[in-house]
């Protein structure tokens, strides 16, 4: 659920939607709650909130030099501060850097922020397999678990045609390569295969990786679906 605004009282009738999903649906979204404060400007500014299907309550805003929390230290066309709720009632603030550049130049924020230099080239190994060698953005996640990161690889739209074709073909095909190689369940690679159909209009990856390794999750996300094809999945 997607809710831009610039307004004040729109942002707050947004927010007070959102506890009201929670609430029938049995989500305790207090903890969440009792931080909304740190975000209220921007809120008032512009702000997104959503609730998904794994009781997974989110805030998203745009990220400025002033805040909140702190930027990830790399070039960007926009910025994203975001307070997240998952199942198990912990709050994380994940911050998201976007902007294209080589991979190469996001080794060096990655090192600093502790990730092991294996790590860091398992990830390059999987950015080359998804694209050019590109990465698209950084985010960082921290609660009260510890820290993980995110590296993310995305593809703009393209008309559809031989072109939009040939480019759904060979990034489907590496997608479930990687699906099946990190155990994702059958049936999650068959719905992922549904989707990548409408791969001309834009989608991304993003991988998951933490001083440990990279964690076995493949999150994929599609933009600007119809509503129809939406339903059916």
């Amino acid at each position: 659920m997607g809710e831009p605004s610039d307004d004040p009282i729109l942002a707050t009738a947004a927010l007070t939607r959102l506890w009201l999903a929670a609430d029938r649906l049995g989500i305790d979204a207090a903890p969440l709650q009792q931080r909304v404060g740190e975000v209220v400007p921007a809120i008032a500014a512009g702000a997104w909130v959503s609730l998904d299907s794994d009781d997974r309550l989110a805030i998203c805003c745009t990220q400025t030099a002033a805040g909140p929390g702190v930027p990830i230290p790399r070039t960007a066309y926009a910025r994203r501060f975001e307070l997240e709720l998952d199942r198990e009632g912990q709050v994380a603030e994940v911050v998201t850097a976007l902007g294209r550049r080589a991979y190469t130049d996001d080794q060096r924020v990655l090192a600093e922020a502790g990730i092991p230099s294996e790590v860091i080239g398992q990830l390059g190994e999987l950015v080359d397999v998804m694209g050019d060698g590109s990465c698209d953005g950084l985010a960082r996640r921290r609660a009260t678990t510890g820290e993980t990161w995110f590296g993310i690889v995305a593809y703009d739209a393209i008309s559809p045609g031989p072109e939009a074709d040939d480019v759904r073909d060979l990034t489907g095909a590496r997608l479930v390569s990687l699906a099946n190689a990190i155990a994702v369940h059958p049936a999650q690679v068959a719905i992922l295969a549904q989707l990548h159909a409408h791969a001309h209009r834009g989608f991304s990856v993003t991988f998951e990786l933490g001083a440990r390794g990279l964690v076995p999750v493949l999150r994929v996300a599609y933009t600007k679906l119809p509503w129809p094809d939406v339903v059916r999945v």
